[in-house]
């Protein structure tokens, strides 16, 4: 599974889910590209969009990339497969 901007929306508070992974051509699933941006302690997650990953009201949404806590993500061992999971920041 990936994380995927539902619809390929390119806007702020658009929905991120959990959706089957596509061809990794960047042409055809670039709504699931994201790169990992290093701050103190913590990872922002920015797409391909230039939006990082936020926690929104109750959901998770691409926004503009602001580096505020609830845009801050660490991973860890969860003791399911694949054994990782994401958490939100401070």
């Amino acid at each position: 599974m990936c994380l995927d901007v539902a619809y390929r929306a390119l806007g702020n508070n658009a929905p991120v889910v959990q959706g089957s992974c596509a061809d990794p051509n960047p042409s055809t699933s670039w709504n699931q590209h994201w790169q990992l941006v290093k701050v103190p302690g913590y990872y922002m997650l920015k797409n391909r969009n230039s939006r990082c990953l936020d926690r929104g009201t109750g959901d998770v949404i691409q926004w503009d990339c602001h580096g505020a806590t609830w845009q801050q993500w660490s991973f860890a061992n969860t003791g399911l497969a694949p054994n990782w999971g994401m958490t939100q920041g401070p």
